[in-house]
């Protein structure tokens, strides 16, 4: 990954992603709609994505062998953990999918909705790579914000969302971050210079955006943490005492060698280390201090 945030490929690396590409332009979802559309009862009417969203969360919530059976298929799950799988859930007296494998049961449905969505016509076969696409919806049950500048994704995504959850379209998102662009050029070079983890940590309170809307939506205490900020006389020997304890973490840190995984709650600290540029196009991400001190660790 540091690699390739270099932008430094492997030519076998470019080679497979050719592959890759070719794989997407011959897809081919005939068998697949041929199992599906064998589901729809004669008298069931799928006029819509939202028709067939609902019907096939009513399916998934049917304790039939049919449809763990054909999970399976969709899913290409190998025989090998089919016995192991049909197994566990017969034992657990034949839940429904949905109880089962919660979030098998809604890749499943993604996949289904795909399915007959390509069946109805709502979806265009005419493009393949729609399968790759509608693939980032697996993603959505993790995230509380899904963005995409994909028409497919603006339909189906919503139908998928809940708890909440917010679609924004990825030229909303693009021309609010142009205005935030905008916003902190006009300040001053000094402040610039410390770098945007410290003049940008939250959104201006002085101006509308989408972002800050975000973020009154899900972690609506930022606005009272900013303010502290503000009012907060800096504290440098702080900073410098966290950042030397840190340091000191890392330097006696020693990886587990375990026989089993060890969880966060059992070790004394986890420490995550990543990998990050000092500048993002214009803008500088770091404080002097911390670059120096990176400097003098030799990191830089």
């Amino acid at each position: 990954m540091n690699r390739w945030q270099k932008g430094e490929f492997l030519e076998i690396e470019r080679e497979l992603a050719k592959d890759w590409r070719q794989v997407l332009s011959n897809l081919s979802f005939d068998y697949y709609i041929g199992m599906v559309k064998n589901i729809i009862p004669p008298d069931t009417k799928l006029n819509s994505l939202q028709a067939i969203k609902k019907f096939v969360d009513e399916f998934v919530k049917s304790n039939d062998k049919a449809v763990l059976q054909l999970a399976f298929e969709v899913l290409g799950i190998p025989q090998k953990a089919r016995i192991v799988i049909m197994k566990r859930w017969e034992e657990e007296k034949l839940p429904s999918l949905h109880e089962f494998a919660p979030y098998g049961a809604y890749v499943f449905k993604v996949d289904l909705l795909f399915y007959l969505a390509l069946d109805k016509s709502f979806i265009s076969r005419e493009r393949p790579s729609n399968k790759i696409d509608l693939a980032y919806l697996y993603y959505l049950p993790f995230c509380m914000v899904f963005v995409s500048r994909d028409n497919l994704h603006a339909r189906v995504a919503p139908l998928f969302m809940e708890n909440g959850q917010t679609f924004i379209n990825g030229d909303d998102l693009k021309a609010d971050m142009k205005k935030l662009d905008e916003y902190y050029s006009k300040l001053p070079d000094e402040v610039k210079e410390q770098g945007i983890m410290r003049f940008a940590t939250y959104p201006p309170e002085d101006m509308e955006t989408l972002i800050a809307q975000l973020w009154d939506k899900y972690l609506p205490i930022w606005r009272k943490h900013a303010k502290e900020k503000r009012n907060e006389k800096k504290d440098s020997e702080d900073s410098k005492k966290l950042v030397e304890h840190l340091n000191n973490l890392e330097k006696n840190s020693q990886p587990i060698i375990t026989e089993r995984p060890v969880t966060a709650d059992e070790a004394d600290h986890v420490m995550f280390q990543r990998s990050m540029h000092l500048r993002k196009g214009k803008w500088k991400l770091l404080p002097p201090e911390v670059e120096e001190q990176l400097k003098k660790e030799g990191k830089l």
